[in-house]
């Protein structure tokens, strides 16, 4: 879970430092970033390795997944926290969407080789399935 969320903070925090993810002043720098996105990449490891680890057999679907829902959540989220910076450019989406389409699946794998002994549970049965 915390090379997940290590990975997870240098990339938001490269995106901070490009000037690609628009943040209040209060970011710290280049590998740093605010403590509630810490905390949110700690959170999306554990559903990760919990909850997602069925997509690790089937990239392509992850990165369409990505690269689809990675900008959702991050306009979203800028959405909430800044309505003025709700319009975000094409530049912002584009280069969103291709580091969630490469960022997923590689945390997916991540998250495989580190936890690939984990199990997850089918809602279907709610037995624990390998």
């Amino acid at each position: 879970m915390l090379a997940i969320g290590l990975i997870g903070c240098f990339v938001d925090g490269s995106l901070i430092a490009l000037g690609l993810l628009p943040l209040p002043e209060q970011s710290l720098g280049f590998f740093f970033i605010p403590n509630w996105l810490l905390f949110i990449w700690l959170a999306f490891a554990t559903t990760l390795i919990r909850v997602l680890k069925p997509l690790d057999n089937h990239l392509k679907i992850a990165a369409l997944l990505g690269a689809i829902f990675g900008p959702v959540s991050y306009s979203m989220g800028i959405n909430l926290s800044n309505p003025d910076l709700a319009n975000t450019n094409i530049h912002f989406t584009v280069s969103l969407a291709f580091t969630w389409a490469i960022l997923f699946p590689l945390l997916l794998r991540v998250g495989n080789l580190i936890y690939g002994h984990t199990k997850y549970y089918d809602l279907n049965s709610l037995k624990p399935q390998d």
